[in-house]
């Protein structure tokens, strides 16, 4: 079934198919393009995706995305972003 959003689910994105098809793998490995990037909590023992950089060559360290290039979903998993009037501010900024 085609995807054509992005969507948080238990702390792990399901992509849309731009996306998915795009990303080149996890942000430790040694390649550019867009990186997933995971977030592993060592107190709880918890893993999660914190979202999607951009890296321009293998050395650069990338930049995050705040919204998927593909379908506009905000794609940041920050605690910040839980909060409802933080997100409605990113949803009003990207109608701008």
């Amino acid at each position: 079934m085609a995807k054509d959003k992005c969507e948080l689910k238990n702390g792990w994105y399901n992509w849309c198919n731009g996306m998915k098809k795009s990303l080149e793998g996890e942000a430790n490995a040694k390649r550019k393009g867009f990186i997933q990037v995971n977030l592993f909590n060592f107190k709880k023992g918890t893993e999660s995706c914190l979202g999607v950089a951009y890296k321009k060559s293998m050395h650069d360290k990338g930049i995050m995305l705040n919204y998927c290039p593909f379908c506009s979903q905000i794609i940041l998993n920050t605690p910040k972003l839980k909060d409802k009037n933080t997100r409605k501010e990113l949803e009003e900024r990207k109608k701008e």
